[in-house]
């Protein structure tokens, strides 16, 4: 019965923080395409049976098994070794997608994004990072980065745009 009345987005993990009364809250973005109706006209306080799958790299589910047996991945591209002493990936060696991945979480990349990309566009302001690269490489997926030629040119071309952008600031602060 769950099943059929089943409401079905794709979603990312925003924030997460235990309240006073030991509950957990956690804050999903949806992007606007993928927003069920439904969704959007039920009253606050409505309440919803979930289930969460994590999407991977590949855009396939993960199964967490695996996610339990694998180490947390360091999203910083100069991270200090692990314990097993395995050193991180060099950036060059990366995945576009996993690139794009850890330069949006990155302050200062987003502040790149909204000073110089997309300067003066109001409409942006309230995007998240991760939709101004989509839009900038003209895809609907990070994946995408992976497999598409052109789409992978351009996020080398604004990756080494803000790698400079970052460097002039250095040398100016």
């Amino acid at each position: 019965m769950a099943r059929a009345a089943a409401m079905q987005m794709e979603c990312k993990k925003h924030e997460l923080r235990q309240l006073q009364n030991g509950e957990w809250k956690i804050t999903f973005s949806i992007h606007p395409d993928e927003m069920p109706q439904a969704m959007m006209t039920a009253a606050m306080g409505t309440r919803f049976i979930m289930a969460v799958v994590e999407i991977g790299d590949d855009e396939k589910p993960v199964k967490q098994e695996e996610r339990t047996t694998k180490k947390p991945q360091k999203h910083a591209e100069n991270s200090a070794k692990t314990d097993d002493s395995t050193p991180p990936p060099k950036w060059g060696d990366m995945k576009p997608s996993n690139q794009a991945g850890i330069r949006c979480e990155q302050d200062a990349f987003r502040k790149y994004m909204l000073d110089v990309v997309f300067v003066g566009n109001i409409a942006v302001d309230n995007v998240s990072t991760a939709e101004m690269v989509r839009s900038y490489c003209g895809v609907m997926s990070r994946s995408e980065l992976d497999s598409d030629d052109e789409a992978h040119q351009l996020w080398i071309e604004l990756d080494e745009s803000f790698r400079a952008w970052m460097k002039e600031a250095e040398v100016v602060g």
